[in-house]
Formats: structure tokens, sequence, C-alpha cells
């Protein structure tokens, strides 16, 4: 994913026309530099229709089980890689925004949260958000949503992060009977488009299978204006 310059505007105007600006364009400023920016919304003044995103068709998977993924040694990677998928997801996620991130880093701030470990993985799906926020980026943890709620957020161009699990191992993904973390980016009349970094190579589930694993539970992360959340 590619990185973002920090950019700096000046603008000689009065006071005036910039609360002017400000009212119009929904008193959006924003800024990427070291991860963060902020907005501010005029008050009173109705929120905008949330623009189309590209995160979503940015994101690239990758197989957590790679050496060469961004791991920060060799010994990280000997040691969390099959219990990774939740810093894999959050990685792809947030490289898709533009963030300059690696798996490795991701880890490290989920180990400080003592939010995931080499033998049960994520312990808590909250952190995921804590880590995202801490970069700069709003975040919001669900608990019980359906296809119909992430299909809302992916048609705004914005990824998904999901929790699945094959509790029975009754689909072609029994690994996934401990829990697997996908990034959802698009959502069709007859399936649902992800990422993965399992050796499985997901790009796709039925919508079938899609409700079997889908647990409920995710995280939005997104930059800029707001998103229309279920």
């Amino acid at each position: 994913m590619s990185r973002r310059v920090a950019m700096c505007l000046t603008l000689l105007i009065s006071f005036g026309v910039l609360a002017g600006l400000l009212f119009s364009l929904g008193g959006s400023i924003s800024a990427f530099g070291g991860l963060s920016w902020m907005t501010a919304q005029a008050a009173g003044s109705p929120t905008p229709a949330p623009p189309p995103r590209a995160a979503a068709s940015n994101v690239q998977a990758f197989y957590q089980g790679d050496p060469n993924a961004g791991w920060d040694s060799s010994a990280q990677f000997q040691t969390w890689w099959p219990s990774a998928c939740s810093p894999a997801a959050l990685t792809m996620a947030l490289r898709a925004w533009g963030a300059p991130v690696r798996i490795g880093q991701v880890l490290d701030h989920l180990i400080a949260l003592n939010a995931i470990t080499p033998q049960d993985g994520l312990l808590h799906a909250g952190a995921l958000a804590t880590v995202a926020q801490g970069y700069g980026f709003q975040a919001t943890t669900f608990w019980s949503w359906t296809l119909q709620n992430v299909a809302q957020v992916t048609n705004q161009g914005v990824p998904v992060l999901i929790d699945v699990v094959d509790v029975k191992q009754q689909t072609p993904y029994p690994g996934f009977s401990v829990g697997h973390w996908l990034v959802v980016t698009a959502v069709s009349a007859n399936q649902v488009l992800v990422g993965d970094s399992s050796g499985y190579h997901i790009h796709s589930l039925s919508l079938a299978l899609f409700h079997t694993l889908f647990t409920g539970i995710g995280v939005v992360l997104w930059q800029g204006a707001p998103i229309s959340l279920p």
C-alpha cells in the first residue's frame, strides 16, 4: 500500500470567508502526516452523503505464512504466523487506505494491548479498532451485523474486517474451526469478495458459505468524512 506525504495548505483569506467555506463543505479539514488527521463538522449543518471511497478496491491480500510478508524478524514470524490472521487483516485494511504499515508492526501493537497470543490468536475484537485509532483512523467494532450491514459499508468503497468460524467443520475451510479474520471488499447478488491471509487463499464466498461462517463480529475503519453505518 502506498505512502502518503503530509500536505500543508495555507489560505490567506478572512475569517468570514473561511467560516463560509467550512459551513458549505461540511467543515472538513484533513491532513495525513504520521498517519493522523482531523475533521470538524460545522454546527447545525446537514451531514453530507458519504462520498465514494476507493479503499475496498485497493485491498491486497497476502499470505500470513510468508516469512517475507513484513515481519519484524524471523523469530517473530516463527512464533506468530499461525495465529496472525487478525493483524494480517488489519494490515490489509490499513494499507488499502494508504498507510505504510507492516504486519509485524500491527502485531506489536496488539501484543502491547495484551490482545493476542500465539496459542489463541486475537482475544478481543475491539483491539483491532484500538490499533487503527492509534494510527489516526476512525474505527468501530460491531458485534451482531448481518450480510446486509456489511454490504451497506462496502457499497461505499470501505472494506470491512469480519470474524468467521467453522465450528462444525462443515465448510471447505475446516481450519477456521478456531476462527479466522477476513476483509470483505464487495458484496454482490451471489457472492462476497474477500481478502484472505490463510493458506486457503480465498477470493470469494458464496452467500450460503458466508452465512455459515460469519459470526456477526467485525471492525470497520475509515479516514476523512463520516461513513454511513448501520
